[in-house]
């Protein structure tokens, strides 16, 4: 009997393929936005920064997924039958699930004999009739799953932190300065960065120190945080997805008549012209009285 090989799940290229979109997307808007001359390493920043963002969204169903076959995989127990239909995890699996063994030794090949039927009471070798997994290969599954899925909530968490408080606003501040050496510019970013970060840190110290002092449970504290804040910016965007399409489509209609946006700009800029030459008019008459008091 043949060992069957690795596979790669289903899940892992769904995660695959939606942070190459991401990416791809990303680099396409930047592209489209970037002012002329920007500097390289501003594109790879701000790249890294709105992917990893964007990645949030990419990692939610796939854990929403696993908390659901964890809780599925819990509530049918050793029931494994019902287990593999309510809680499927084929999708899942970084291989197929082992055969079961065979009861007997290998025999040495002989002679094909034509088939004879069953007799009654004898077993049938029906690959239908396989057990599934166990319910402990099931949560093994799960647990690696959940594992993958814990590293990749804290290098996103991590490195949108690292962007968005550090990294961004020191290239932020090297690029704007009017140094003429790159070690003067370092300095001034430097300079112009370092209140921010002392508290910052100071901060951070002061909360980890209270958390050790009060034996509170760090691990609780972190996803709890990284919970609040992913809050926070899902009700941002709730708040300004309104803004955006109601933005983005007009911003489209105006620039696919360009036509009739410059009549429009003309007219107004007529317009102006006349309230000028008005105000003027004004000013000069105002301007003669008064010489003449």
């Amino acid at each position: 009997m043949s060992t069957p090989g690795f596979a790669i799940p289903a899940a892992a290229w769904s995660l695959a393929t939606e942070f190459g979109i991401i990416g791809v997307c990303v680099a396409a808007l930047l592209w489209r936005l970037a002012a002329p001359k920007t500097p390289f390493h501003v594109y790879i920043t701000v790249w890294l920064s709105w992917s990893f963002a964007l990645a949030l969204v990419a990692l939610v169903p796939l854990d929403l997924n696993l908390v659901y076959l964890e809780r599925c995989l819990d509530h049918f127990g050793n029931n494994t039958r019902a287990s593999a239909i309510a809680c499927p995890l084929e999708h899942w699996r970084f291989s197929p699930p082992p055969p079961p063994p065979h009861p007997h030794p290998p025999q040495p090949p002989q002679t094909p004999q034509p088939p004879l039927p069953p007799q009654p009471g004898e077993d049938v070798d029906d690959e239908d009739a396989r057990e599934p997994p166990s319910h402990e290969d099931d949560l093994l599954v799960v647990q690696q799953w959940k594992d993958l899925l814990h590293g990749l909530w804290l290098t996103v968490y991590a490195v949108t932190m690292a962007h968005g408080w550090v990294i961004l606003n020191f290239q932020s501040a090297f690029n704007e300065s009017r140094q003429f050496t790159v070690f003067k510019r370092f300095q001034q970013c430097f300079r112009d960065n370092v209140i921010l970060v002392c508290i910052a840190s100071a901060c951070n110290i002061i909360a980890l120190a209270v958390i050790i002092v009060l034996n509170l449970d760090l691990y609780y504290i972190i996803y709890g945080m990284m919970a609040v804040t992913n809050a926070i910016c899902l009700v941002v965007v709730a708040f300004l997805v309104g803004f955006g399409c109601a933005v983005v489509p007009r911003a489209l209609w105006h620039a696919s008549h360009l036509d009739k946006s410059l009549r429009k700009c003309m007219r107004e800029v007529a317009s102006l012209d006349v309230k000028y030459n008005e105000s003027a008019t004004d000013l000069a008459a105002k301007m003669v009285a008064v010489y003449q008091l």
